[in-house]
């Protein structure tokens, strides 16, 4: 008898968990794109480093936790400009070193696993619509774009002579016997109190240029969107699409069998342009009977699918006819 799958992925339960999952999934198609370009140890370098400038050494890598930087800020994040002992800068070395061989693991299992369903570039067109119907482009804040565009230019210096000088006070107040507490991330609140400073001694036409920028910035990013929500207008692109449909749907169902262990029926009906316009149905099914004639729920019982059809169709002629319904 064949054994039934879990659908759950592989790898060890618990890791990683919520936002620092979001972070992992979110960099999936870059770990196809390094594969293929073969600088995959250079996207493991850079995520590594991206998800310990997010969650400090000291969270352990398997809970989750709130971010001390956003990832679109993370290289404006001068860490290097840290003074620390010789034995801190060993632990955060061998943390680095643990955290990066459990990305390798977890990409090489994970990546994998999702390169079976992108079957087309239909898949892609889905996933970025319901992404942009979730998420939408906001406007950055002025100080934010300004750090962005000109850190390396005009702020950097000033914030690591800054981190340098409050080092030095820490130090002073460690050496008198004082208790300081260390605060995580306090790089950042350098980074904000300096920003803040230079931007207010910037000259309001340098500031309005800024903020062209960033208008401009806002409206590539809403342009984007509305090219990803683009529909079928004309009856042979909507027949291109539906003819397609098949294939693509059923990475859909599989992926959705795997990741809730159950299984999936997906049903379309509504008018085919190459029937002119009559009603049609077109199901996708992902999950078998268990023994050796593994079947399909068309294949199981095919007289009672066929009534699921009937129903389905009968539907949606009341959803597209053109007379009222009473």
């Amino acid at each position: 008898m064949p054994r039934k799958k879990s659908g759950k992925p592989p790898g060890r339960a618990g890791w990683p968990k919520g936002s620092k999952l979001a972070y992992m999934r979110s960099h999936i198609q870059g770990w196809h794109e390094a594969k293929a370009k073969k600088s995959v140890s250079q996207f493991y370098d850079r995520v590594t480093d991206v998800f310990i400038a997010m969650y400090g050494y000291d969270l352990p890598h398997d809970e989750d936790g709130p971010r001390l930087i956003e990832e679109e800020d993370v290289s404006l994040t001068q860490m290097s400009a840290e003074d620390i002992s010789k034995e801190e800068a060993e632990r955060r070395s061998a943390f680095r070193i643990m955290l990066r061989e459990k990305l390798v693991t977890w990409y090489g299992n994970h990546g994998k696993a999702v390169s079976r369903t992108e079957t087309s570039n239909e898949i892609q067109k889905l996933i970025l619509n319901q992404s942009a119907a979730a998420v939408k482009p906001r406007r950055v804040a002025p100080l934010k774009f300004y750090q962005r565009l000109y850190y390396g230019s005009r702020i950097q210096q000033a914030v690591n002579e800054e981190w340098k000088k409050e080092a030095a006070e820490r130090e002073a107040l460690i050496a008198s016997g004082a208790t300081v507490k260390k605060v995580q991330g306090a790089i950042l609140g350098v980074m904000e109190k300096v920003t803040s400073q230079l931007w207010e001694q910037e000259t309001e036409e340098f500031k309005q240029s800024v903020l062209d920028l960033r208008d401009q910035d806002m409206e590539a990013q809403l342009e984007k969107k509305r090219a990803n929500e683009t529909n079928p207008e004309t009856p042979n692109d909507y027949q291109m699409v539906i003819n397609t449909g098949a294939a693509v749907l059923q990475g859909i169902a599989d992926n959705i069998a795997k990741r809730y262990g159950m299984v999936v029926a997906i049903f379309l009906a509504g008018p085919i342009p190459e029937d002119n316009g009559q009603i049609g149905v077109q199901s996708i099914h992902s999950g078998q009977t268990l023994g050796p004639l593994a079947q399909t729920w068309p294949e199981w019982n095919p007289l009672r699918f066929g009534e699921v059809e009937e129903s389905m169709v009968r539907f949606a002629d009341k959803c597209y006819s053109t007379y009222l319904l009473l």
